[in-house]
C-alpha cells in the first residue's frame, strides 16, 4: 500500500475501475458515488455525484457495474433500486425499481440488491439479493433499457460465474449448468 486517501465520513462499499483508469466508489453512508481520477495520492479529492438524496435518505448504495458504453450502475440495498450514472459522470436516473431488489422476508443480512454484473454480451444484468438468498437476472434490450426481471438462482445454486469464453455457469451443491 503506497497511498492512503483520507475519506472522513465516507463508507465506501462498491468499487469499480472504468476503461480509462478512474476509480469509482459507492458511498453507502451518504448516497453518493465518488470518482477518483489518477494519479492517486494522499491529496486526491474525488468528484462526488449525489445518487439518492444524501445521508439519512434511507438508501444504501452498494455494488457497481459498468456497461460497454461506460455507464455506471449502482445498487440501492434498501430501496430496491438500480441507478444509472451516465458515462463519465453525466446525469443520474433510476434505471430499474422492483420489490424483489429490497431486503427479503427474513431480512438477514438486511441487504437487498448488493451485487451487480453484466454478462459478456451486455444483454443481462445479474443482481444478487443477499437477504433473499437469490440472484436475479434483468434483461437489457438493444437500446440499453431494462426489460424482464426473472429469478436466476436461489438457495443451493448461489454460485454463478462467467467462464473465460463468456458463458454463464450456474454451480450448485451437486451439479453445474452452462446457461
Amino acid at each position: 500500500l503506497s497511498t492512503t486517501i483520507p475519506l472522513p465520513g465516507v463508507v465506501p462499499l462498491g468499487l469499480v475501475f472504468d476503461s480509462i483508469g478512474n476509480l469509482w466508489a459507492a458511498d453507502f453512508a451518504n448516497g453518493n458515488v465518488l470518482k477518483f481520477v489518477p494519479p492517486f495520492g494522499a491529496t486526491s479529492v474525488p468528484t462526488s455525484y449525489s445518487i439518492c438524496g444524501g445521508a439519512g435518505a434511507g438508501c444504501g448504495l452498494n455494488a457497481m457495474a459498468l456497461d460497454a458504453g461506460g455507464n455506471l450502475y449502482v445498487s440501492d440495498s434498501f430501496g430496491g433500486n438500480i441507478f444509472r450514472l451516465a458515462a463519465q459522470g453525466g446525469s443520474v436516473t433510476t434505471f430499474f425499481t422492483d420489490d424483489l431488489l429490497k431486503p427479503g422476508s427474513h431480512g438477514f443480512p438486511p441487504f437487498g440488491a448488493n451485487g451487480l454484473a453484466f454478462d459478456a454480451a451486455g444483454a443481462n444484468l445479474y443482481i444478487a439479493n443477499t437477504a433473499d438468498d437469490r440472484i436475479l437476472k434483468l434483461g437489457i434490450d438493444a437500446g440499453g433499457n431494462p426489460t424482464t426481471l426473472t429469478s436466476f438462482a436461489v438457495a443451493d445454486t448461489l454460485f454463478p460465474a462467467a467462464d473465460p469464453i463468456g458463458k454463464t455457469v450456474r454451480v450448485g451443491a451437486e451439479r453445474y449448468t452452462v446457461i
